[in-house]
């Protein structure tokens, strides 16, 4: 498996796109939109894209933001996280949050995100989010071990 930061859409995103429609899934549709629009390119600070690759076939994207929704730049946002069916159960996705935590961990106090249905729940608590009650924009968050260095890329 490889996980990396990418700095530019993977050619074989309009895939993932199609499969996560499939599963009436829209946060890759979401995440291209936005990139292709130039309003989400993940270049503020401290935030990045990554993607995962088994065998070069890529199976697996996720991004970092600055949260949207909150007046504080210490709170990170994890975005458009999909992994193809096939790819599921894995260790696909609980290796691309690692990554892109260990990523945040340098820039964010918190990384918070929004995701329904119980299969997403098990899974971002299994990784050590909280849920989150009574909270619009967001479902789960986790504080992260290391103060933030830096602000910047």
């Amino acid at each position: 498996m490889e996980i990396g930061r990418i700095e530019a859409l993977p050619d074989e995103l309009g895939e993932l796109v199609a499969v996560s429609l499939d599963e009436n899934f829209r946060a890759v549709e979401r995440l291209r939109a936005e990139w292709d629009r130039g309003s989400n390119r993940f270049l503020g600070p401290g935030e990045a894209l990554f993607e995962a690759r088994l065998s070069g076939q890529l199976v697996a994207i996720c991004g970092l933001n600055t949260d949207p929704f909150a007046a504080d730049a210490t709170l990170g946002r994890l975005r458009h996280l999909y992994v193809v069916p096939g790819s599921r159960l894995r260790g696909v996705g609980r290796a691309l949050v690692s990554a892109v935590l260990l990523h945040a961990q340098q820039h964010f106090r918190t990384v918070r995100l929004r995701s329904f249905g119980s299969d997403a729940d098990r899974f971002y608590v299994a990784l050590g989010f909280e849920r989150i009650a009574a909270n619009a924009d967001a479902t789960h968050q986790i504080q992260l071990t290391s103060e933030p260095s830096t602000r910047s890329h």
